[in-house]
């Protein structure tokens, strides 16, 4: 039930950062709640990798030996590995792909996620992925070969807590727009389409998009593959096929998704009186600031994430190993811009700023996404 421990999606402590995989553990005590505890699905990768952590203590093994030892190897998945450089034969996997600011699909490197491996640096093939959906959709058990319990199947698949279409991330109900409702369970979310339950769950790290989903009550398994760093295509094509199979009306998926994406707006959720994300809602070069570049400049430390720097003249900062243009937005506010495009595609712009302490007279640094940061 990780995905419901009410943590925002703070990737920006983790995701491309230099923290190793114990530290990204250490560091989920730190975190602020973002909604309530258990209210709804907050979808997130410090449960997977606190997961991971808890199958190598449990296992004595790694967790990508555990991976692809005792869960790939015996279902016959020969094709599906811990993470791309364990590859044995790496020439013959797809390059991923984003599409660049001037509109340019191109390709970019593989880059090593060996922190977040347990949230999703597995890679596979169309062959592997779709026996691995097809065991889920059987029971737990394909081509005479056991893996799960039917009874264990059923538990991970089943419904437990929702995803709220104006909660902390309405995208994810937004994706499945042609639900009447959209929950999570066990590693699995769950949806209705067509009188039945869906089961699926997307993939998506840095070039690539991927879906797959099961559908118990026909036997049936659906996979779509992309090497793109985006593609809401993979939505509207889940539809038309599960409509080809389960014999459904067939409509206009992608008018529907623009049509009811367009309608959907994100609702700030207020927890402990912080707006998620937290972000100005204007801008107003006029309002007077109390500090300078010089009281940004230097070394900034939280316990639970360690340190970032800013230059003398604050136009950079590094947020734990991603370099970003700094700007002054107003007031003692300002606005960071990661350099990395893949990053800034996630993250086109963290807002920090300088407070003074309600006890003492010190200033602080605040970045509202992750914690407050004391001088070093």
């Amino acid at each position: 039930m990780g995905q419901s421990l009410g943590l925002g999606e703070d990737n920006i402590t983790n995701y491309n950062s230099n923290f190793t995989r114990a530290q990204i553990i250490e560091q989920m005590r730190f975190l602020p709640l973002r909604v309530p505890f258990r209210s709804e699905c907050t979808y997130q990768g410090y449960g997977p990798v606190a997961a991971g952590v808890m199958v190598e203590r449990l296992s004595g093994m790694s967790w990508e030996d555990f991976v692809e030892e005792r869960v790939a190897a015996p279902i016959g998945l020969s094709e599906t590995f811990a993470s791309f450089f364990r590859m044995p034969d790496r020439s013959i996997a797809c390059d991923p792909h984003m599409t660049g600011e001037d509109g340019v699909s191109v390709a970019i490197p593989h880059r090593n996620f060996d922190n977040l491996a347990p949230s999703g640096s597995m890679t596979s093939s169309l062959r592997d992925l779709e026996r691995w959906f097809a065991l889920f959709a059987a029971g737990g058990a394909i081509g005479g070969k056991r893996l799960l319990e039917r009874e264990t199947v059923e538990r991970m698949l089943r419904p437990r807590i929702p995803v709220n279409p104006d909660g902390i991330h309405p995208q994810r109900w937004v994706s499945r727009f042609a639900a009447n409702f959209v929950t999570y369970g066990l590693g699995w979310y769950a949806h209705d389409f067509a009188g039945r339950r869906i089961n699926e769950h997307t993939g998506a790290l840095e070039g690539f998009f991927v879906m797959g989903c099961a559908v118990p009550s026909d036997d049936l398994a659906v996979v779509i593959l992309t090497n793109q760093h985006s593609s809401p295509a993979v939505h509207t094509l889940r539809y038309l096929l599960l409509a080809e199979f389960l014999g459904a009306p067939q409509e206009d998926w992608e008018a529907r998704f623009a049509k009811f994406s367009g309608r959907a707006k994100r609702t700030p959720r207020i927890l402990a009186g912080e707006p998620y994300p937290w972000r100005p809602g204007y801008r107003d070069p006029s309002l007077a600031a109390a500090y300078g570049a010089a009281d940004l400049a230097g070394t900034w430390r939280n316990p639970g994430f360690g340190t970032v720097t800013v230059n003398a003249d604050a136009t950079d900062i590094d947020i734990f190993g991603n370099g970003c243009d700094l700007e002054r937005w107003h007031a003692d506010v300002w606005r960071a811009v990661p350099r990395d495009p893949p990053v800034r595609s996630y993250y086109p712009d963290i807002f920090l700023r300088l407070v003074r302490d309600d006890v003492t007279p010190r200033v602080r640094l605040d970045i509202p996404t992750v914690g407050v940061f004391d001088r070093a």
